[in-house]
């Protein structure tokens, strides 16, 4: 008897559950606070094996990417093409992970032809910059 009390429930949920279940979209939410305009334009990203220093892949192929070793886990990627004339953000992340490894990134230089990059990779297990791999993404941060 116990069964049969939880058979239509259960087959309820089960009908619910592939057919779905939608109500009424509820009203629009309050404005969030003015803040500072921010980054706004993708310029460029790309993938960079540090190991054999070289560009794995970028976007757009309008820009040129070249990377070269300052030392060992430390590379200067310099961009040629077109770009604004205010400075942008630089997002840099590992491209293989390791948990004991962090990546900085700094803008050493920026026209609108060329803007060039230095990124570090520390191993913490290591206590020394080591080479890998990773990735970037430049924004324009144009108001």
């Amino acid at each position: 008897m116990q069964n049969k009390r939880l058979l239509l429930p259960a087959l309820l949920l089960i009908a619910i559950v592939f057919t779905g279940c939608e109500g009424k979209e509820g009203p629009t939410g309050p404005r969030g606070p003015e803040g500072p305009p921010g980054p706004n334009t993708l310029i460029c990203f790309g993938t960079i094996n540090g190991i054999t220093p070289s560009v794995t892949s970028s976007w757009p192929d309008e820009v040129t990417v070249a990377v070269a070793a300052v030392g060992v886990g430390i590379w200067d990627v310099t961009l040629t093409g077109t770009f604004p004339a205010e400075t942008g953000i630089l997002l840099t992340s590992m491209a293989d992970s390791n948990a004991a490894r962090t990546i900085t990134g700094i803008i050493i230089s920026w026209s609108t032809t060329t803007i060039v990059f230095r990124v570090g990779v520390w191993d913490a297990n290591a206590d020394a910059w080591v080479n890998a791999a990773f990735s970037f993404a430049l924004l324009d941060q144009t108001v």
